[in-house]
């Protein structure tokens, strides 16, 4: 009998996505899929998601108790491209909504309300679903009480859904920064005994904190890196969590996301003007001819062009390119930045192409073909994030030959081989701490080699272009992990 699992999650590439949430969503279940473990996969029903997919069948309707309210929920399948079955929960008031989470970087008020009757439609469905899935694997804050729903229903809470009483659960922690903090009173919408509400549950400094349920009754905890994983147990990286994810470090690990190279391939990537490979790199000096086009940028002969596709947050490192920007446009660079975010940082990238229109163009938007077209034209991949779960477009630089220059840090140390310290072996830069001037002298050395060292540069492009990031390798790690959940108890 196969394998059965249920992948829960708030974003899916291409059609409803911010980030490496929806990437990973795309690409895990495809691979696990290709291991031959039966995955269903289930998303939030959004505006983008109706307007993206062609064919959609009801499957299931159901109503979720929002407190004293009943709330109508359809569930709908949806084709994708990746043939895994998809299924959509359909809940207008909710998900009719031209943005995912809110607007200029504020969450909807609502936020709680759409996420909680999420959960209960995954969880009704998985009910009546006729194979019941023998792992729920949820993914970050918007899952994260599908853990402590099941932990009660195996407690004789709310029968409605005893029949996934004994699935076991994953939680993987995309990015602890975001935990899904709300008001206690929405434990009325939950409907969880008031036992939960306790700093040995889910309460955290007098709030309901979703993450942190999903961390404490989920039967594994992984994060998307080996580094991360290790580091969100310190204070530093903790976000407050850290003595909870110690005291569960027996059921945390980090699993270092893929990439899928189907999709981020120079070969074939149909979003680029010219296709290229490591035995002819030719391609490459065309995307990066055309990307400087595209953005307004003038043609300068031995000048690097630096990318950066991100969310406009403080955690990617803006601050301190903001800080040190003069001293890096004293280099021969120039800035290609593509990214969507907080109006602050939407602001003061816009100030940068304002004042340094040669030398910087910046677009706020998500826009997928461009992101293609900025790692395949780029030289450098500038990613100083103050911290980094996994990271992903690291990992996309070197599939194009684009050398990432990083900050040394979760999964960005775990994919990146300092050229400096290991010059054979060097895929990139990496700098600490964090700070502009640790950051300007390792962009300046790989400016240096770009510019002075092209034998040892290209030797090391090709390099970058061997590393095999496949989801195969994080594909086998998840089904070991399922198949030991299974062969164990459960957590709590």
């Amino acid at each position: 009998m196969k394998l059965r699992v249920l992948y829960a999650s708030a974003e899916l590439t291409p059609l409803a996505s911010t980030g490496g949430l929806g990437d990973v969503a795309a690409a895990l279940p495809a691979a696990l899929r290709e291991l031959g473990i039966q995955v269903v996969r289930i998303i939030p029903f959004y505006r983008s998601v109706r307007e993206g997919v062609t064919r959609v069948v009801e499957k299931f309707s159901c109503a979720v108790s929002l407190g004293s309210r009943r709330v109508p929920v359809r569930i709908w399948q949806i084709a994708t491209a990746d043939g895994v079955p998809t299924f959509a929960v359909d809940i207008p008031e909710y998900f009719d909504r031209r943005e995912l989470y809110g607007i200029g970087g504020e969450d909807y008020e609502d936020a709680a309300e759409r996420f909680i009757a999420f959960q209960k439609a995954i969880l009704s469905f998985a009910t009546w679903f006729p194979e019941t899935p023998q792992i729920i694997h949820c993914n970050d804050w918007h899952t994260g009480l599908i853990p402590a729903l099941i932990h009660a229903a195996r407690s004789g809470w709310n029968d409605g859904i005893r029949r996934v009483a004994q699935v076991r659960t994953v939680l993987t922690i995309h990015n602890l920064a975001y935990q899904g903090m709300f008001p206690p009173d929405c434990l009325d919408l939950v409907g969880l005994p008031a036992s939960y509400f306790t700093w040995k549950a889910m309460e955290f400094y007098g709030m309901v904190n979703f993450l942190k349920a999903g961390i404490t009754f989920s039967d594994s905890i992984t994060t998307v890196s080996p580094t991360y994983a290790r580091e969100i147990q310190q204070p530093g990286l903790g976000c407050g969590l850290h003595g909870l994810l110690r005291e569960r470090a027996g059921r945390l690990r980090g699993i270092l996301n893929g990439v899928d190279y189907r999709m981020w391939n120079p070969r074939r990537d149909r979003h680029i003007p010219r296709n290229y490979d490591a035995s002819d790199l030719r391609g490459k000096v065309i995307c990066k001819r055309v990307v400087l086009r595209e953005m307004g940028l003038p043609q300068r002969k031995g000048y690097a062009l630096l990318g950066m596709v991100t969310r406009l947050v403080g955690q990617k490192g803006l601050d301190i390119i903001d800080g040190g920007l003069e001293a890096m446009l004293r280099l021969p660079v120039q800035l290609i930045l593509l990214g969507t975010g907080e109006r602050r940082f939407q602001d003061m990238c816009r100030r940068w192409a304002l004042h340094h229109p040669e030398r910087i163009a910046v677009r706020i938007a998500f826009d997928q073909g461009l992101a293609h077209r900025i790692e395949a034209g780029s030289d450098i991949y500038l990613m100083p994030s103050r911290y980094e779960p996994c990271g992903l477009n690291q990992i996309y630089s070197l599939a194009y030959g684009t050398i990432p220059v990083v900050h040394d840090t979760g999964g960005l140390a775990d994919t990146v081989v300092d050229a400096r310290a290991d010059p054979i072996a060097g895929t990139g830069f990496k700098f600490a701490p964090y700070c502009g001037e640790a950051l300007l002298k390792a962009l300046g050395a790989a400016v240096a080699m770009y510019t002075s060292e092209r034998r040892l540069w290209l030797g090391m492009v090709r390099r970058a272009m061997a590393q095999d990031f496949s989801w195969a390798r994080a594909a086998r790690e998840y089904a070991g992990l399922y198949k030991g959940l299974l062969a164990g108890g459960h957590n709590i």
